[in-house]
């Protein structure tokens, strides 16, 4: 089972569908100009396109708020962390336990 697969079996996608190619883009900026609007395609990037439920939405969403909250906390302890060289060293001491303990 690929990563793919696992994610839409943990959220409950239904559908995923890649979108490709360029988008028509329009500049209205020239509207004075009698002549039409300019008109040319532009890359943009690509997008997926995939149908989940609502429980699986809500499961994303919580999970998403769990990821950011976890990344906020490791960032504050990194910034305690360096300017407290007595808890650096505590946390050095307190991984190394850990790894022996594994």
């Amino acid at each position: 089972m690929n990563v793919y697969d696992d994610f839409m079996n943990r959220f409950s996608v239904k559908h995923v569908e890649p979108i490709r190619g360029p988008a028509k883009y329009t500049n209205y900026s020239n509207f004075s100009n009698r002549t039409g609007y300019d008109s040319y395609d532009i890359v943009r990037e690509e997008l997926v396109e995939m149908e989940l439920t609502r429980f699986g939405f809500e499961q994303l969403v919580r999970q998403d708020c769990d990821y950011y909250l976890l990344q906020q906390n490791q960032q504050n302890e990194e910034v305690v962390r360096r300017e407290n060289p007595v808890v650096a060293e505590a946390y050095s001491k307190y991984r190394m336990l850990l790894e022996l303990y594994k």
